[in-house]
């Protein structure tokens, strides 16, 4: 289901001749959809910002949360992707402050 609407949402871009499409992949390494992309960059903030704004999602726990920090504690550091911002701006303040080549 998410898949087919990341699918669509890029075909509607290109059919509007987008030059870039940019998507919000959550646990991108973990689940292998790098393998969707053409460039991935990671945004990432120091923990203590990572875990307020986890804990903030409806429905999120404690123990939610430290499963999720588990599962991703190997892309940490920009370990996998090739560019990585280091950020505790939230991610459309950083967006539109950096310039990605």
């Amino acid at each position: 289901m998410v898949v087919a609407a990341e699918i669509d949402f890029l075909r509607d871009q290109e059919r509007a001749g987008a030059a870039l499409a940019v998507l919000e992949i959550p646990l991108l390494f973990e689940t292998g959809a790098e393998s969707r992309t053409d460039v991935t960059v990671a945004l990432s903030a120091p923990d203590a910002v990572q875990r307020e704004r986890v804990l903030a999602r409806p429905g999120m726990t404690k123990e939610k949360y430290e499963a999720l920090r588990a599962r991703s504690s190997a892309t940490r550091n920009g370990a996998r992707g090739p560019t990585t911002l280091w950020t505790a701006a939230r991610p459309w303040k950083t967006c539109t402050r950096s310039s990605i080549h």
